[in-house]
């Protein structure tokens, strides 16, 4: 098993010296834009880069690199392996650099702290679990990208397609495909005519 040296670097967006920190509230959980995790990789490992952004209200993997050392060993699938599932890494680097919100007795919104203690920690995890588990809406790159192979494929099963060649589950091919119409890059569809 590889040891790694971790370290988690937020970028809080700060407009300058003595300005307040840029954030994002994600329910009651104060965090920063972005966050960048390095692992040192011990005795010779591969060091790991990874990138993740607050993207729609959800943490997201950006950026992932492997990278051997000069003298260091290769680079292995058992590296690649080591860092699934990447969504669970980037909910935990947002709990390792976020602050937990603090509300009066009216429930108004006071300020961010430091978590105090196991209920605070938890709470951010729910909110950051919360965030992760709600539908993400598709972006036009991703739409686009859905109708170019739906397109191609017209001719065969252009939803199978999707499917197979963007890694969705079928219903989730589906859904993008519907998407893709209601955002007219793909035409309606008519009974009985072929259209993409």
């Amino acid at each position: 098993m590889v040891e790694y040296k971790p370290r988690w670097t937020p970028e809080w967006g700060k407009a300058g010296p003595g300005a307040p920190l840029h954030g994002l509230w994600i329910g009651n959980t104060f965090v920063p834009p972005a966050v960048n995790f390095e692992a040192e990789g011990m005795k010779g490992a591969p060091d790991v880069f990874v990138r993740f952004e607050v993207r729609d209200g959800v943490p997201e993997v950006v950026d992932f690199r492997i990278t051997a050392k000069p003298k260091g060993r290769a680079v292995r699938t058992s590296d690649l392996n080591g860092w699934q599932p990447l969504e669970g890494l980037a909910l935990n680097s947002f709990r390792q650099v976020g602050s937990a919100g603090r509300r009066d007795d009216a429930h108004r919104l006071l300020g961010a702290v430091d978590p105090e203690g196991e209920r605070d920690e938890w709470a951010m995890r729910s909110d950051l679990d919360r965030a992760m588990d709600r539908p993400r809406t598709p972006s036009r790159v991703e739409l686009e990208e859905v109708a170019r192979v739906y397109r191609e494929a017209i001719k065969g099963r252009p939803t199978h397609a999707v499917q197979v060649q963007l890694g969705y589950t079928r219903r989730t091919a589906a859904r993008r495909v519907q998407q893709a119409r209601a955002a007219g890059i793909l035409p309606p569809t008519t009974k009985g005519r072929v259209k993409g």
